[in-house]
């Protein structure tokens, strides 16, 4: 059973997230809250009038509200893996996706139907941030309420392809969950029922987008158990189908930037899986495609930093692979490029832990490679070291350092050696 609950709002800055006793105190009051969710301004005025059941502070600003939230992130051996969870918003297409029918069907049948679909809604939020936090049983069991009730909704009207549509979001909101936990076999199970409602709903009607956005999404998270199963081959042929339609969407509207953007993640899975492979130059080609399409994009809003975030990490990439093929200069190029984009994003904001991360560890890509070259500037090394090395000691001093900015100090340390540099 869920001990405590939240209600969350999306905002530029982060998540907005309210507290209480109990998911079921969520559930009654969060049908009404759904259509302010959007609406930042008029949920902290009901927040701080009290309308959310919380207390108040003195002052009155509202108890326990936090907007610290931000996922942890992994680290390839070269430069960190992007949280593609976040980058590419798949998990939150379960959220934001449900409850937004194309027919109007939320509008038909009782209001008792329109309340459960509002439920279903609710649970969803509920589960997408208890994820967050990593608490994975609590967010499968919110998570498996909705698909409960997605289940009775599509039972109700078989023919309606919204709810269809609905039921194989839930399904696969569900494999999120348990792949949390790394139960791959369940996991899989509620994928394949998702991929097989949005398999009968494309073949409806190839030409809705929204029903082939949901298919390719699906086949994402497939090859995602299937690359934490091990199994590479079948994980990069889900992949490669994902990109396939990917690409088709794109086709469809080139001025779809959010397609464009998506496209460029799915080409950055593919070469994910080349380079694990050992196919580096498919590897690199599909990298190259996916920073083709974001440099474009950036070109068209230079203050999108989701954008030159993953534009860093797939230059560090790139840079890993041509290290692969043994091409150093073309390497110490790509790292330079990796260099002069973290810095840009860590500029802009000193106080994102994640970005003050990157610049150092783009800092011991370009060193690295600087030393390992015949006519490498070592002066230039040593000041990068050192420059690495002051950023990662300031994050240790305000207890920012996490576990991958640490590794990446142990590097600097390690090349520190070789240039006759005191160690931190």
């Amino acid at each position: 059973m869920i001990e405590f609950g939240i209600v969350v709002v999306r905002q530029r800055s982060g998540l907005l997230i309210q507290f209480y006793d109990s998911i079921h105190e969520i559930i009654q009051i969060s049908g009404p809250i759904i259509h302010q969710v959007f609406d930042p301004g008029a949920v902290q005025r009901r927040a701080k009038s009290g309308a959310f059941g919380c207390g108040q502070t003195n002052d009155g600003d509202t108890k326990n509200i936090r907007t610290d939230l931000a996922p942890d992130r992994a680290f390839t051996p070269a430069t960190r893996q992007p949280d593609f969870r976040r980058l590419y918003p798949k998990r939150t297409e379960a959220v934001q996706t449900v409850g937004e029918p194309e027919s109007g069907s939320l509008h038909r049948g009782s209001r008792h139907v329109r309340r459960q679909r509002e439920l279903s809604i609710s649970y969803q939020k509920v589960s997408e941030v208890l994820l967050e936090q990593g608490k994975f049983p609590e967010g499968l069991e919110a998570a498996q309420q909705s698909l409960a009730i997605t289940k009775w909704l599509a039972e109700q009207n078989k023919i309606d392809t919204d709810w269809q549509r609905d039921l194989a979001v839930s399904y696969d909101w569900v494999g999120i969950a348990l792949l949390d936990q790394k139960k791959f076999s369940e996991a899989m199970d509620a994928f394949q029922h998702g991929l097989t409602i949005s398999n009968r709903l494309t073949q409806q009607d190839k030409t809705n987008t929204r029903w082939q956005r949901t298919l390719a999404v699906c086949q994402e998270w497939i090859g995602n158990v299937l690359q934490d199963q091990g199994k590479v081959e079948e994980a990069l042929n889900s992949y490669e189908q994902s990109l396939a339609i990917h690409k088709h969407l794109v086709e469809q509207d080139e001025t779809n930037k959010a397609a464009q953007y998506e496209l460029s993640v799915a080409y950055n899975k593919v070469g994910e899986l080349l380079e694990k492979q050992g196919t580096l130059e498919g590897a690199f080609d599909a990298f190259g495609q996916a920073l083709a399409i974001l440099k474009r994009l950036t070109e068209q809003d230079k203050t999108n930093t989701d954008w030159q975030e993953l534009i860093a990490w797939v230059e560090g990439r790139i840079g890993q692979v041509l290290e692969g093929q043994g091409k150093l200069p073309e390497t110490l190029e790509a790292y330079r490029h990796f260099l002069a984009t973290a810095d840009l994003l860590a500029s802009r904001d000193p106080s994102n832990v994640t970005w003050q991360v990157d610049e150092v560890n783009a800092r011991w890509c370009v060193a690295k490679i600087l030393i390992r070259t015949k006519d490498g500037d070592r002066d230039e090394a040593r000041r990068l070291v050192t420059e690495g090395m002051e950023i990662s000691e300031r994050l240790k001093h305000e207890r920012a350092l996490n576990l991958a900015g640490q590794d990446t100090l142990n590097k600097l340390n390690d090349i520190a050696n070789s240039l006759d540099l005191p160690q931190r």
